[in-house]
């Protein structure tokens, strides 16, 4: 593991000569359920635990944050219960994740489909996995959010942040309804959007390369004193984890996802009562 990206680089192996004080076990994460699905570890890049005076735990999880927020529309007031589906290619393969793909937050202040305020319906709340009844393209691999009955028409805009491992080519597709789902972030919008991090934002940046990941434990201190990471010790446990607020705010090449929110209008660009 790469300690900083000096002209000599520190790094650590594994040696059976050495007499170390601490033993120290490292395990490189990569997997989409921990970087985004796993309440221990979504959005941490790095966790160093020590449980007793001769070992101590390292998880080193570079991972590339992208905000990403969706708009899905009703034409119409509606008894019916109204689903939207959704899902994630990685390298144009399904990502098959299990139970939740990710958790949502309500986006500006507006009411949702079921005339509740958006913040109150929405608050990290989890999607769901598609079953077969659902009747969605790629069931087995689709997740969707629901809502029992349309009180309200209109524009409904839900935002996430999705972590992905450097190096993977990851999409967010909408399936079901065609037309009625639809998703921005800071680079793109569409039906299908790049989830690779924020172009221009370094460590952040797919199409960067080296530049654009993170790859050492310098680069992790470096940006802790930039704001963009954020630390929590427990005293035996520190984690460092992506702060959401950076990325919310970081501008790309179309937007911001925080100035998108900010622009949103009750009443007009979604539901809701004008002040």
């Amino acid at each position: 593991m790469a300690i900083n990206n000096d002209e000599q680089p520190a790094r650590t192996a594994p040696s059976t000569a050495s007499n170390p004080l601490v033993n120290a076990k490292l395990t490189k994460e990569n997997s989409f359920y921990a970087l985004n699905v796993s309440p221990a570890s979504r959005g941490t890049i790095l966790t160093i635990e020590k449980p007793d005076a001769e070992s101590a735990n390292m998880v080193f999880a570079p991972m590339h944050a992208t905000p990403v927020m969706m708009k899905v529309s009703k034409a119409e007031v509606s008894d019916e219960k109204f689903s939207a589906f959704f899902g994630a290619l990685g390298n144009n393969t399904p990502i098959s994740i299990g139970g939740t793909l990710s958790y949502w937050d309500g986006a500006g202040r507006c009411i949702d489909f079921s005339g509740s305020y958006i913040w109150e319906a929405f608050n990290e709340r989890p999607d769901r996995a598609a079953i077969k009844a659902d009747d969605v393209p790629f069931w087995e691999t689709s997740h969707g959010l629901d809502w029992e009955k349309i009180n309200e028409d209109g524009n409904v805009y839900l935002k996430t942040i999705f972590y992905t491992p450097p190096g993977q080519d990851i999409v967010i597709a909408a399936r079901k309804p065609s037309g009625n789902v639809s998703f921005f972030t800071p680079d793109a919008l569409g039906a299908n959007v790049p989830v690779n991090g924020i172009s221009g934002m370094k460590y952040n940046n797919y199409a960067a390369g080296e530049i654009g990941m993170i790859s050492t434990i310098q680069d992790v201190l470096d940006m802790v004193s930039k704001q963009q990471i954020c630390v929590t010790n427990t005293g035996t446990k520190t984690k460092f984890w992506w702060n959401p607020q950076t990325i919310y705010t970081q501008e790309g090449r179309q937007r911001s996802i925080d100035g998108l929110e900010r622009s949103l209008e009750a009443g007009k660009s979604c539901i809701g009562r004008a002040t």
